[in-house]
């Protein structure tokens, strides 16, 4: 009998000690929300000036002097236009204008409506997303019964956070928010494979999202790493099981790398503002990102000052280089540490490195250092950590 009571006083305990965790949960998300908010309302302004405003920076190029969106047929010149690098070799992008230009002509208002569509889209498939892999075993213990309220408050942060005001505002850099939609379609698709009846459709579905986000933009390369690791973290138990059971899935999402060569291949235009033997050289483009991958994360914090051109410079002295690079190097300790220890911390930062790697590595982009659209999926991670670490 005591040992009865004993039992279910501990059971008791352990009951109440998770609901505490889940209310501190919500209350540090929602203190962080309630910041994030607090800046955002000095944005507002701005944003509904955009989207009413002109075309801008490279919107001009990819929209006024574009003769390849003129017109939606023939299609192949549409898909495969060299006349801009900011829409060469990626066809989806330079599809999406086409239609937008054939709907509204050159009224801007249509373009900016197409973004937010897209940035709407994308910040449902997130909740879809986090709520699902909130209600997995691996986390349903600690967040199952709130896994609606949590998802809906990381959404609201990340889709109002003023650190997408470049992605949702800028028109031609709708390509983070059609790249994101793809991104977090595959991911969708993968969790709704998993005990599905059906689960063919789900993953024919998960490797067509991921080849048309290949089709959007270059980031998309690291989706089929973070589809497997999904796998392997939420879904499997090992590796091996991972791949018995969904290899013709991961087999056909890493195929997709084949199509992003192909339009890397053939998009010359792009060879002048990303690569090698631009002017600028992989080290010094580097060194410099371990201060930028800093600031980004300020950012999510603290977003101001928002800057919408950081300009070619780059850093030489130890001093603006040394102490960001061992912030940067304890990060990705801490990720690799979290990925043997805590697993769904380190699929997070795992994702914010790998998503960020093409633009914010050593591959130099000459046209701009930095760019405030490149946290457009990585802040997701953010949000979602500062979440679990409630």
């Amino acid at each position: 009998m005591i040992a009865g009571w004993h039992g279910a006083l501990q059971h008791d305990g352990n009951h109440h000690r998770t609901n505490r965790q889940k209310a501190s949960c919500i209350a540090h998300t929602t203190a962080y929300c309630a910041g994030v908010l607090r800046n955002r309302a000095g944005q507002r302004d701005r944003l509904c000036q955009q989207l009413w405003g002109a075309f801008v920076f490279d919107d001009v190029g990819a929209i006024d002097e574009n003769p390849s969106i003129r017109s939606l047929w023939p299609i192949w010149p549409v898909l495969f236009s060299s006349t801009f690098a900011s829409v060469a070799g990626r066809p989806l992008l330079n599809l999406s204008l086409a239609i937008d230009h054939a709907l509204w002509g050159n009224r801007v208002w249509g373009f900016h409506l197409t973004n937010v569509l897209f940035h709407t889209l994308a910040a449902l498939l997130l909740f879809a997303v986090i709520r699902r892999t909130l209600l997995l075993p691996a986390l349903r213990d600690h967040f199952g019964s709130s896994a609606t309220s949590l998802a809906l408050i990381a959404t609201l942060i990340w889709t109002v956070h003023p650190l997408q005001t470049e992605s949702v505002t800028y028109i031609v850099q709708r390509s983070e928010a059609m790249v994101g939609f793809f991104y977090l379609l595959s991911l969708y698709c993968l969790i709704r494979a998993d005990g599905a009846v059906r689960p063919a459709i789900w993953y024919g579905a998960g490797v067509i999202s991921c080849l048309l986000g290949m089709a959007t933009k270059e980031v998309m390369v690291s989706a089929p790493l973070v589809l497997l690791l999904y796998d392997r973290i939420f879904l499997s138990i090992s590796f091996r099981q991972t791949l018995r059971q969904r290899w013709p899935f991961h087999l056909a999402t890493a195929a997709t790398w084949a199509v992003l060569g192909a339009l890397m291949l053939t998009s010359g235009r792009r060879e002048g503002s990303a690569g090698f033997g631009l002017g600028m050289g992989a080290r010094e483009y580097a060194a410099t990102q371990f201060g930028i991958i800093t600031h980004y994360l300020r950012l999510c914090f603290w977003p101001r000052p928002l800057v919408l051109d950081y300009g070619v410079d780059t850093v030489h002295q130890a001093s603006q280089i040394v102490p960001y690079a061992i912030f940067i190097v304890l990060l990705i300790g801490v990720t690799i540490w979290a990925l043997a220890r805590k697993p769904e911390l380190g699929f997070l930062g795992f994702c914010f490195f790998a998503i960020l790697a093409p633009t914010s590595s050593f591959v130099p982009l000459a046209g701009q250092v930095a760019a405030e659209h490149r946290m457009y999926l990585p802040l997701a991670c953010v949000v979602i950590s500062v979440m679990l670490l409630g």
